[in-house]
């Protein structure tokens, strides 16, 4: 096997936890052992995949037609019904969305290009770390995704990856200094707040795989989008962001996670 399939990635835990089938034994190894010592957390990233198929259908029903997916991971082969990629949450809410996914792994990617391009090759990929915030937003077809209006950035469970704060409010600050009037940012991060023993046990275990995570307090959280104003509820856990969904009957330890959009004032 590759060297680069024993070593755990992110992208393929997350799949797996979605009922994707690309990951390998490290992947899985890594998911039992988050499932012993925090048994909350992979729903909790289901949570934020429900999330993330919500927010998507509700801006692109607003009227948002451009999607910049920071972090987008592996599409679901077949496609999900249960948990939607980014780009068939928007195209199926909303003519002419262009969603464009960024990653900076060229395997997931290269899956991203082949993937997600839809019926009519109107969705993009690009291939950049997004701790250089700056280049990535220059790249030809960030902006041309910007040159169409207001655009909604999707940072959803990406920013604990980004362990120092600084980087982490970078990016948020350049976005907010660059993003067309318009522009919406939604957020989804781990938090240490809502269940803290779970998240040390996480931190400890994706940091022995060689996956520093860093879950962030509210007000850490809060920090990284403001003084943009947030929509209503605000920030919240993410499973009570829609109230119509089941997960918002759930407690909010479940989701291990805060969710909010900022709104360009």
């Amino acid at each position: 096997m590759a060297s680069w399939a024993n070593r755990p990635n992110s992208a393929r835990i997350t799949n797996m936890v979605l009922d994707g089938g690309d990951h390998y034994e490290a992947d899985r190894e890594v998911g039992l052992r988050l499932q012993a010592v925090a048994p909350h957390f992979l729903g909790a990233m289901q949570i934020n995949a429900v999330y993330n198929d919500r927010t998507v259908r509700m801006l692109a029903k607003e009227g948002i037609r451009g999607f910049l997916d920071l972090g987008a991971g592996l599409p679901l082969i077949p496609p999900s019904t249960k948990f939607p990629d980014t780009f068939v949450s928007a195209t199926g809410a909303g003519a002419g969305a262009h969603v464009v996914h960024v990653d900076n792994d060229p395997a997931v990617e290269g899956h991203l290009r082949m993937c997600s391009t839809g019926d009519r090759g109107e969705h993009d990929s690009v291939l950049a770390d997004l701790r250089d915030i700056d280049a990535l937003i220059d790249h030809p077809r960030v902006q041309s995704l910007m040159d169409r209006g207001g655009v909604c950035v999707l940072i959803h469970d990406v920013l604990p990856y980004v362990v120092s704060d600084a980087d982490a409010a970078l990016i948020t600050q350049v976005l907010r200094a660059r993003l067309p009037p318009g522009s919406v940012i939604s957020l989804t991060h781990a938090t240490s707040d809502l269940c803290p023993q779970e998240m040390t046990a996480v931190a400890k275990v994706l940091e022995a795989a060689g996956l520093p995570y860093r879950p962030r307090t509210r007000q850490q959280i809060h920090d990284l989008l403001a003084p943009w104003p947030l929509r209503d509820p605000g920030l919240v856990p993410t499973g009570r962001f829609h109230p119509g969904h089941l997960h918002a009957q759930l407690p909010d330890s479940r989701s291990c996670a805060f969710a909010a959009l900022a709104v360009r004032p």
